[in-house]
């Protein structure tokens, strides 16, 4: 069996999201959702709940006094952070932690939720649904995370081709695998019946395909600001392509790092958060 049949026919094995996650999808849209409700699911999981007190006690809410439950954390928060926050906290969980160590998965889940929040405030200044946008940005390398946590010894070999080759990852994904991460990360997003709007983000969020919807753009871009070359959201060195979907966005550098401003106690709480 090749690689690639042994890749999706893993997919069908992985855990379903869990309940309170697919509980906030559904929120999304929903005026009337029920906050008390949800804090009291979020309550019985007491991990969960400490985080969350946890990045309400952080120094970016400027509290005079320490919050100590979780109902005043969640008037601290926000309900809309705190849905990224749980949906990030329960995806992290989901997956096993013990993996090789040429996959770093503290840092691979820092950039995703960076990526997300980045994608967040860019989608509020863009008429997109934020919602939809931070989770798009949360899951767009999942694909990674599947090669990197099921198929290790895949992982390696595309790590070896791309050193050996001098070319991207995603070119050594699909010379190795026959697909790449943006591909499987968009089969895992169907498979756990989420939004198309979101799976097709996360297949399209290189842009080269040519499918260029705002949502897969407004992902390409959040991905590109939360690498570590481009802190402060400098243009300088970036790619055309990369400046002429900011122009097709209607993005300059001012709105960047006004962006970047934005991010900075979302990103405060990721990081608390892992």
């Amino acid at each position: 069996m090749q690689p690639i049949e042994n890749i999706l026919g893993k997919i069908q094995q992985l855990p379903s999201l869990p309940t309170l996650v697919m509980e906030i999808m559904g929120s999304v849209n929903n005026d009337q959702v029920d906050v008390a409700t949800l804090v009291g699911k979020i309550s019985q999981d007491p991990a969960l709940t400490m985080k969350v007190i946890r990045v309400a006690n952080s120094s970016f809410f400027g509290l005079s006094r320490q919050i100590g439950s979780l109902k005043e954390a969640v008037m601290v928060i926000g309900f809309s952070s705190l849905r990224g926050l749980v949906t990030a906290a329960a995806l992290v969980n989901l997956f096993p932690s013990g993996v090789g160590n040429a996959f770093d998965g503290r840092h691979f889940w820092l950039h995703s939720i960076e990526t997300g929040n980045c994608a967040k405030v860019l989608a509020k200044r863009l008429g997109v649904d934020p919602e939809i946008a931070f989770t798009a940005g949360l899951l767009h390398d999942i694909g990674r995370l599947v090669l990197g946590v099921y198929f290790y010894d895949e992982f390696l070999r595309v790590l070896d081709y791309r050193k050996n080759n001098g070319v991207s990852m995603l070119a050594s994904e699909q010379a190795v695998l026959g697909l790449d991460h943006a591909a499987l990360g968009a089969e895992v997003a169907e498979r756990w019946h989420l939004p198309p709007a979101i799976w097709m983000a996360v297949r399209d969020h290189h842009l080269d395909e040519g499918r260029q919807t705002t949502l897969a753009e407004i992902v390409y871009i959040a991905d590109r600001l939360c690498r570590p070359q481009a802190a402060g959201g400098a243009l300088a060195g970036e790619s055309i392509h990369f400046a002429e979907t900011l122009l097709r966005l209607g993005l300059d550098e001012a709105a960047l790092n006004s962006v970047a401003e934005e991010m900075e106690p979302l990103n405060a709480g990721a990081r608390l958060l892992l």
